[in-house]
């Protein structure tokens, strides 16, 4: 075998050398473009996919939308409301707006609490029906046939008029029967309607309240019960304690203002400092505190405040109180007969509203006085 050895001059090997460079340093440049050209590719590629997946999820949730949309059984168009009507067998009630406050339409002196017809309105508002069915069986079955339903009738500022039955609860009540008065077509809507609509009128009233005021601000209170009478007074100021906790920040020792109260026993006649002020503590912390169960009459008739036992009342209770101006004010409550059923009538003294108190509340008037109590005679306040 016969090689064959050439041997280039200096100067033409040199000249290679750098035409072989050349190339590598060419043929890196053509691959890193060529790497940038197809990165370019495949980002472009992303990017439209990306476009065209957000084009398909627009267009996908604008699809849900629009057959949301066109499930939805709108019933009625009302955009607030000025007059509700309300009928079941029992009768009719109406209640009329001016745009501000609510009054029952049958007597415009009724204390009524005008959350009621917010809620009523606030629930008819929108209204919408969460499927809707076709008669199969008779109206009892929904509890839409005569006598059974409850009828609604709002009119808004707009005279949108909005008219519903409102038949019978569906299993657990959270779904009801209801259709618009003629139709056949029954709806099922949601039970937050029929609940707003499910009171009485006298569950509507505006009760009063006797306590006006916090313990603390009671200066004298006087309970009679029968011949027997407690007169009580109180003097509060204020110290100022530490609460033995300090500021995180400041390290500063926190303090506390705390009102101190002092009770005399005025029953016999003259003062008398209470060691134990308990009992008046005690009296002060349930005028304050009680509210009434509910109301019998708004306006009672002499007839009924008799039989309700208020031509003698069994207890009396008069607070006088600074109020939140710094004035003195006196309000007076009157305990009746008890009804047997766990509750006394009671009633303000300046009111003619007749109310149920529960004996828990009543009875610790009248058991204090008549065991703590003094007998009065011609208004004189006598040690027993």
């Amino acid at each position: 075998m016969v090689y064959h050895l050439h041997i280039y001059p200096p100067d033409r090997l040199s000249n290679l050398r750098l035409h072989n460079l050349d190339q590598t340093e060419e043929e890196i440049m053509n691959k890193n473009l060529r790497t940038i050209i197809i990165l370019l590719l495949v980002l472009v590629i992303f990017i439209g996919l990306f476009l065209a997946l957000r084009t398909f999820n627009k267009n996908t949730e604008a699809e849900e939308k629009a057959e949301a949309e066109a499930s939805v059984i709108n019933i009625g168009n009302l955009v607030d409301g000025l007059y509700i009507g309300i009928t079941t067998n029992a009768g009719s009630m109406e209640f009329v707006s001016d745009g501000e406050n609510w009054k029952y339409y049958q007597d415009e002196n009724f204390p009524l609490e005008e959350s009621y017809m917010t809620a009523i309105v606030d629930a008819a508002v929108g209204l919408t029906a969460i499927r809707e069915i076709d008669v199969a069986d008779s109206l009892s079955a929904y509890g839409l046939d005569e006598g059974s339903y409850l009828s609604l009738l709002i009119i808004d500022s707009e005279n949108h008029v909005f008219a519903l039955d409102i038949g019978s609860p569906i299993g657990d009540g959270s779904t009801w029967y209801a259709r618009e008065p003629g139709l056949n077509t029954i709806y099922i809507i949601s039970g937050e309607l029929p609940a707003a609509v499910d009171f009485d009128l006298y569950d509507m009233i505006e009760l009063e309240s006797f306590g006006l005021f916090e313990p603390t601000d009671v200066k004298q209170m006087t309970i009679t019960a029968g011949d027997k009478q407690l007169v009580y007074q109180q003097e509060t100021h204020t110290e100022t304690v530490s609460t033995g906790e300090f500021d995180e920040d400041t390290g500063e020792e926190i303090y506390q203002d705390n009102i101190i109260s002092t009770w005399y026993d005025l029953s016999a006649g003259e003062t008398v400092l209470m060691e134990d002020s308990t009992v008046p503590a005690s009296l002060a912390e349930i005028a304050s505190a009680f509210e009434f169960h509910s109301c019998k009459n708004y306006n009672a008739s002499e007839e009924l405040l008799e039989t309700s036992g208020f031509t003698s009342p069994t207890a009396s209770i008069t607070v006088v109180w600074t109020d939140l101006s710094g004035n003195e004010a006196t309000r007076t409550l009157l305990i009746g007969r008890t009804n047997g059923e766990g509750y006394y009538w009671a009633k303000l003294a300046d009111s003619n509203a007749v109310y149920l108190m529960e004996s828990i509340y009543a009875e610790s008037f009248i058991t204090a006085t008549t065991i703590m109590g003094f007998t009065t005679t011609e208004g004189d306040t006598i040690n027993e």
